[in-house]
């Protein structure tokens, strides 16, 4: 028998875009079929105003998203993304609605470890020259944007906007997810540490995985730090129990 693909939604970081994962597309294997999620006011939704409030995202994500996660999904969430991705899965619990199979999260504090600024600074006490050469030093934002002032006034608004939903976060008690909880981090993430990744078992009621890459923050953009090969693994690993209840016909 053929088996229906499973659809990878995955979230980018604050200030990112679906693009982040470009590399990703065909990559995953004939099981997966990816969806990165575009959020307002990038890409095909710039005429659209940024979210600032991570309640009002998530309820805006689990209606437009609900058909799609009414079918075999997982879902990836990568900075921000990640954060997103758990309340949006604790949302649809909250409702009865179909989960995901697996919930995986990349450079990202579980959600009761999470810092209020994730940058490192006040993401509305701060500057665009301060707040741009931080995000560059992390290596969320190319360097040559650093030259042109036009240009980051017309990214950081959609950046500020996005880290507002961070550093909103508080978190309330919530059951742990009964799916199976893998989670990825950069052994050079000078914003999340092995301890705050490790957290995130709290949270997972069936099943906890790790892998610590050798990357920074934003390993998922770098090559170099391996996360996509990793993650084919993982994504086959998550997988394979589900195949495994098929019966040929």
């Amino acid at each position: 028998m053929t088996e229906d693909p499973i659809t990878l939604l995955c979230f980018h970081h604050a200030g990112g875009s679906p693009s982040a994962f470009r590399a990703w597309r065909g990559a995953l294997g004939p099981r997966f079929e990816l969806h990165a999620v575009p959020l307002p006011s990038r890409d095909a939704r710039t005429g659209e105003r940024a979210h600032d409030d991570l309640r009002s995202l998530v309820e805006a994500l689990d209606s437009e998203l609900d058909d799609l996660m009414s079918r075999p999904h997982m879902i990836f969430g990568h900075s921000m993304g990640a954060l997103v991705g758990y309340w949006l899965v604790q949302r649809r619990m909250a409702r009865g609605a179909p989960l995901p199979l697996a919930y995986l999260a990349a450079a990202y504090a579980a959600p009761h470890l999470a810092r209020s600024v994730v940058t490192g600074v006040d993401v509305d006490r701060v500057d665009d020259r301060t707040l741009a050469e931080r995000l560059s030093a992390l290596g969320g934002l190319p360097q040559e944007l650093l030259a042109r002032p036009e240009w980051l006034r017309l990214v950081l608004g959609t950046v500020r906007a996005d880290l507002r939903v961070c550093a909103g976060h508080r978190f309330i008690a919530a059951p742990a997810l009964p799916v199976p909880v893998h989670v990825f981090g950069g052994r050079h993430d000078p914003l999340v540490d092995a301890g705050q990744l490790h957290g995130w078992r709290r949270h997972a009621a069936a099943g906890f995985g790790l892998d610590i890459l050798e990357g920074g923050h934003f390993l998922v953009q770098d090559a170099s730090a391996g996360l996509l090969d990793v993650l084919r693994d993982r994504l086959e690993e998550l997988a394979a129990p589900l195949s495994s209840h098929l019966q040929p016909v």
